[in-house]
This record gives C-alpha cells, sequence and structure tokens, in this order.
C-alpha cells in the first residue's frame, strides 16, 4: 500500500506583545496543542516546530493532506433484546437501526466482549470518509 501524500501546513499567529520569559513555554504549549488537535483529526502530524517572537507565533508542520477512511462500531441492544419471542424485531433494534438509517436486517450481530462469544450484540458499521484537506483562500 503506497504512503499517504503529506501537505506541509503553516499557521501564523499575530498578538499583542508577549514578555519574553514565557516565549519558550508559548512556542512548546502551541507545538503540543497543535499535535493533540492534528492526531484527533487523525492527520498523523510530523515534524512539527514552532517559532515566535513577543508579538508573532508560527507553527509549521507535515500532515496527511486527507485523512484515512475510518470504520467505527457502533453498537446496539443485545440480539436476546432486538428479536421478541415471536422473531419480529422489537422497538429497541428498529430504533438502533433508524438512528443507524438502515433497515434492521442490515445491522451486524458481533459479541461486543471477546470473553462472552455467545451474547451477540446488533452492530452497525459507521463508515466515515476521510475529508480533503481544505485550502486557504491564499492558496
Amino acid at each position: 500500500m503506497p504512503e499517504p501524500a503529506t501537505a506541509e501546513f503553516l499557521l501564523e499567529i499575530g498578538c499583542e506583545e508577549m514578555p519574553a520569559p514565557w516565549l519558550p513555554g508559548l512556542r512548546e504549549q502551541l507545538a503540543q496543542r497543535f499535535r493533540e488537535a492534528a492526531e484527533r483529526e487523525h492527520l498523523k502530524p510530523s515534524d512539527v516546530r514552532s517559532a515566535g517572537t513577543p508579538r508573532r507565533f508560527a507553527l509549521r508542520a507535515d500532515v496527511l493532506s486527507r485523512p484515512p477512511d475510518r470504520e467505527e462500531k457502533v453498537w446496539g441492544p443485545s440480539l436476546a433484546m432486538a428479536r421478541d419471542a415471536a422473531g419480529k424485531w422489537t422497538s429497541a433494534a428498529q430504533g438502533f437501526a433508524r438512528k443507524s438509517g438502515v433497515s434492521p436486517d442490515a445491522l451486524a450481530h458481533e459479541a461486543k466482549n471477546p470473553a462472552l462469544p455467545s451474547e451477540l450484540n446488533l452492530v452497525y458499521i459507521k463508515k466515515t470518509p476521510g475529508r480533503p484537506r481544505s485550502r486557504s483562500p491564499s492558496a
């Protein structure tokens, strides 16, 4: 599988004059908070560098140009609660399916706890495509 494409991210912030002794800590905070935010967005930041003067801060990093597509399991009611004695879908199963945007028959059945494989739950596999990176108006 080919390596995902990366892009350069550049942020520049102008501010009121900051005391010079604060600059090292502020630069580190800027870099750390950017790393955390980029990781939350699955952008896999690397080579994060920050710089600053009393009136301006800058940050430069390499990030994925498009985050990867993701799949997330959304757990629903247990299979025992999802069907009634006649084998029809209960309101719990129908509500979960409606919330997920599919019919109850389209939901998967999986063990939520691998230690208890006989206790199955309804599960919806939510697919989230990676969003293309937006470009700034000046780009």
